[in-house]
């Protein structure tokens, strides 16, 4: 688990350029769909600070499972921490299947055994196990415990919300007016990146663009677990990212979301707030 967040758009771009160029990305498949595939939340709430938290965007192909999310915990006497989760696992011939980490920690080491739930399921049940790694002394966890998952509503709609220029209150410079309109076809999967999302924004209050949409490439626009990355191409030629984490399972808020400007002359710049869905 990495413990910064704000690299992880940077990390999603750089993940799509690689799978075009391997050739191994693809954006979508038209067979059937595992009901294990799907964005789940499996225990806890990072917006809530209810830890530990693990929400996964589980993309099956085969028998195998790949696992893309957010993981966080917390240790005595500390404020939670963590960062994105990645896990890997192989579904049994009677549908019992494990997760375990695919070498993204650097803190937390979770591993998660289940069930395949029931095709139409908005549920299924499973027990995990939490400690730290082995490189990590900043404390010593070593937790087991039951927990239900439950399904993510998909992404949906238009969500709307005021945010302040600039990268933190200190250095506020301004408001932006952003709208989001964003779209997740269930049926539609990416092997082995995220569930993809296509979207379009609109932004009022910086001088360089006034709207966007969402990167094609494979990887470059998807939800894992509760984070929501999608890279925007704008119309003065720029690139754009927003990044913001589900408040709820229902997806009706897209809390903690912030915009990075990574290209053009309006570059380096940003803002952050609140998204909510209309």
């Amino acid at each position: 688990m990495s413990a910064s967040r704000a690299t992880s758009l940077v990390v999603i771009l750089a993940a799509s350029y690689a799978l075009i160029g391997c050739g191994s990305g693809t954006s979508g498949s038209t067979q059937a769909v595992s009901p294990l595939t799907g964005n789940w939340n499996l225990f806890g709430n990072r917006a809530l600070q209810r830890y530990p938290s693990l929400s996964l965007a589980i993309v099956v192909n085969g028998n195998q499972i790949s696992a893309l999310g957010d993981g966080f915990a917390q240790c005595p006497n500390l404020s939670g921490g963590g960062g994105s989760a990645e896990l890997t696992g192989l579904i049994a011939a009677d549908g019992t299947f494990e997760l375990s980490d695919a070498g993204s920690n650097d803190s937390f080491i979770f591993s998660v055994t289940g069930t395949v739930p029931a095709q139409g399921s908005s549920t299924w049940a499973g027990t995990y196990m939490l400690t730290n790694s082995p490189a990590y002394t900043g404390c010593t966890l070593n937790q087991t415990a039951p927990f239900t998952a439950t399904a993510f509503t998909p992404l949906d709609g238009t969500y709307t919300g005021t945010f302040v220029e600039g990268t933190s209150s200190a250095s506020s410079t301004g408001s932006a007016a952003v709208s989001l309109t964003v779209s997740q076809d269930p049926a539609v999967i990416s092997y082995p990146r995220g569930l993809p999302l296509t979207a379009t924004i609109t932004v009022t209050g910086f001088p360089c663009f006034t709207h966007g949409t969402s990167s094609t490439l494979p990887g470059g626009s998807v939800v894992e677990g509760d984070l929501v990355a999608i890279m925007f191409n704008m119309d003065d030629g720029s690139q754009v990212g927003l990044i913001g984490d589900l408040a709820s399972t229902d997806a009706s808020v897209l809390s903690m979301a912030s915009l990075e400007i990574f290209s053009g002359q309006c570059s380096p710049g940003g803002a952050f707030g609140t998204l909510t869905r209309q």
